[in-house]
């Protein structure tokens, strides 16, 4: 059952092997997919492996794997999120049932597919079999990101991981010469064939690596996009600057009385006032990129119900949505920042109603 990811998967299936031969199973096994969408074959595999280890007559074997794939096997459970998330009550249901003994065989398997998405709260249930393992219970995790398992639990299982899966390099050839080069008549017939091969061989890819294939024309097309889709961040941009620039302006009528705030500094460094050297502070900072420094200055300098600094405030803001969209990411800040900061600034001051903006 296994020997078809002998070649594709030598290492998880070495251990997986090894496991097996040598009657050395482990209580928790955590398959790291890599994105790789053969896993859930790939684990029923395995736990076929496992069950029909127990049975000496192949008529059996074979009834009994078939029916682990039908999902009707009462030894082996499969839980997977209800919604986006596992939730605790279903990790509930499961101890429940595993605190009974196996039915149809000598062991019981559980396999929580997507086990990243459970909460702290979910994953402490699974901690405690984890950590008290049962003989005859064997638990298997399928995950897509190991870096959102809690760190106990990783501890406490053998990591298998996958290869990701990816098209073969001939296939990518005939892809790229299919997608670049001229008319049909200009290809021979062999070429013809493979190329024919390989949309049909590609159609199959789809159903299980939709990821891959989506990654992979991307990187065809990629430049047939681009400036499509800089067009539209340009649109989205300049729609971002506009509401900015309402929402200072209504604050400045509503607060200042003005149509534009617009915070000057006196000629002479003498006759700076605090609210002055503040604004000088700032200003300076966002004009070296320092642009959350020049926040964090801000919020810590402010001085309630003092229009100044309101008038300070609403200027530098105004001042870093002039800036270039790009030097703001560089500078690891975005107008959705500036519009957020004025919102919060309008709060404290007592003007709501801004969330249509």
């Amino acid at each position: 059952m296994l020997d078809i990811y002998k070649d594709g998967q030598a290492i998880a299936y070495n251990t997986m092997m090894n496991a097996i031969n040598n009657n050395k199973i482990s209580h928790a096994y955590l398959f790291d997919s890599n994105g790789n969408p053969d896993v859930m074959d790939i684990v029923l595999s395995f736990v076929k492996s496992i069950v029909c280890l127990e049975y000496n007559d192949e008529n059996n074997a074979i009834k009994v794997c078939k029916r682990i794939d039908e999902g009707n096997y009462l030894d082996v459970m499969v839980i997977e999120p209800d919604g986006l998330w596992i939730k605790k009550n279903q990790i509930i249901d499961l101890q429940n049932e595993f605190s009974k003994k196996a039915v149809e065989g000598r062991k019981k398997i559980y396999i929580i597919k997507s086990a990243d998405k459970m909460n702290v709260q979910t994953a402490n249930s699974i901690l405690k079999f984890l950590e008290e393992p049962v003989d005859d219970i064997i638990a298997i995790l399928i995950v897509d990101n190991i870096n959102l398992v809690l760190p106990t639990i990783l501890s406490r299982c053998q990591i298998i991981k996958l290869k990701k899966k990816k098209l073969s390099d001939s296939s990518n050839d005939n892809f790229h010469y299919l997608f670049n080069n001229g008319k049909c008549s200009d290809y021979d017939n062999d070429k013809i064939s493979d190329i024919i091969e390989c949309i049909i061989n590609f159609i199959c890819y789809i159903e299980k690596n939709g990821m891959d294939t989506m990654i992979y024309t991307k990187k065809l097309w990629h430049n047939n996009f681009k400036d499509r889709e800089d067009n539209i961040m340009a649109v989205q941009d300049d729609h971002m600057i506009r509401n900015i620039q309402d929402v200072g302006r209504l604050i400045a009528k509503l607060l200042l009385h003005e149509q534009q705030p617009n915070y000057k500094l006196p000629e002479k460094e003498a006759d700076y006032t605090e609210a002055d050297r503040l604004f000088a502070t700032i200003m300076k900072l966002a004009e070296e990129g320092k642009i959350n420094e020049a926040e964090n200055e801000l919020y810590m300098g402010m001085v309630e119900d003092d229009v100044d600094y309101l008038e300070l405030a609403l200027t530098f803001y105004l001042y870093l949505n002039d800036m270039d969209g790009d030097f703001l990411d560089d500078n690891g800040y975005s107008r959705e920042e500036v519009l957020e900061g004025m919102k919060d600034l309008a709060s404290d001051w007592g003007v709501t109603g801004l969330e249509a903006f």
